[in-house]
């Protein structure tokens, strides 16, 4: 719920200082504020350009792995590239396989491989709202 809040807020200062956005400067806003306001849109814009159906090559374009331990290479958050407090939860369903490449390695080689990163053509299946939150280091 916190995470919500959070972008409400964000979205809120941006919904309220829109004219600035149009070059119109409110009244009391200095242009520093306006920077930030501008590029804070730029990034929820960039972040909400991430659609489901999408692989998770183009998700690394965006966003980038957050640190610590990985579970599934399905089920995973990601930050922005633009800044580590910009989230979103994503998951994925696994690559169809192509039964025309011949596997050149051991398989629990690939396994470690999709443990760690995952296929990069992989589909995201589902991807949540962006939201705030402090960088979890493990």
């Amino acid at each position: 719920m916190q995470r919500r809040q959070a972008l409400t807020a964000v979205a809120g200062a941006i919904a309220i200082s829109g004219s600035s956005l149009s070059g119109m400067s409110s009244e009391g806003e200095t242009k520093p504020e306006q920077d930030h306001i501008q590029w804070v849109t730029e990034v929820l814009i960039k972040m909400q350009s991430i659609k489901p159906g999408m692989t998770r090559q183009d998700l690394y374009k965006v966003f980038r792995t957050e640190g610590g331990l990985v579970f599934s290479p399905y089920k995973r958050t990601f930050v922005s590239r633009d800044c580590p407090y910009f989230k979103v939860n994503v998951e994925f369903r696994a690559a169809a396989a192509d039964p025309t490449k011949q596997q050149e390695e051991p398989q629990d080689e690939r396994d470690d491989e999709k443990l760690i990163g995952g296929n990069p053509a992989d589909v995201i299946a589902n991807i949540s709202t962006p939201y705030l939150q402090f960088s979890i280091m493990d």
